[in-house]
């Protein structure tokens, strides 16, 4: 399989084809100050994350979006580390392969709605 090249803020980020890839500007969602990036690849054999600053400016861009790339049961389990938050994927969406790019400000519900998940309840800190 191929590696798909991305980028999330500055970073270019690549991984292989059959990986899952979120990239999530700096925002409260987060609580983190740059973008946010992570890859998973198969359910639970490896994982990684890391950050990627749009230029020096510590302020969120102005026209931030959000990636979210690869099969919907893998990508929820980064999702889950990035709201805190359990994500439950529907049995029919867990294997369908996605590649979305959301745009401007928009909340967990929006795009757990938008992908057709659930969210539970937020975790405590």
């Amino acid at each position: 399989m191929a590696d798909v090249r991305t980028t999330c803020g500055n970073t270019t980020v690549t991984y292989p084809e059959e990986c899952v890839f979120v990239c999530f500007p700096p925002s409260n969602q987060t609580g983190l100050g740059g973008y946010t990036w992570g890859v998973r690849c198969g359910a639970y054999d490896y994982e990684t994350w890391g950050t990627g600053r749009e230029g020096d400016d510590p302020q969120p861009p102005k026209n931030p979006s959000i990636k979210i790339q690869g099969t919907l049961a893998v990508c929820a389990k980064l999702l889950e580390k990035i709201w805190k938050r359990p994500v439950i994927v529907p049995p029919k969406l867990r294997k369908i392969r996605v590649k979305r790019t959301f745009r401007g400000t928009t909340t967990p519900e929006k795009i757990a709605a938008a992908l057709g998940l659930e969210l539970g309840p937020k975790r405590k800190r």
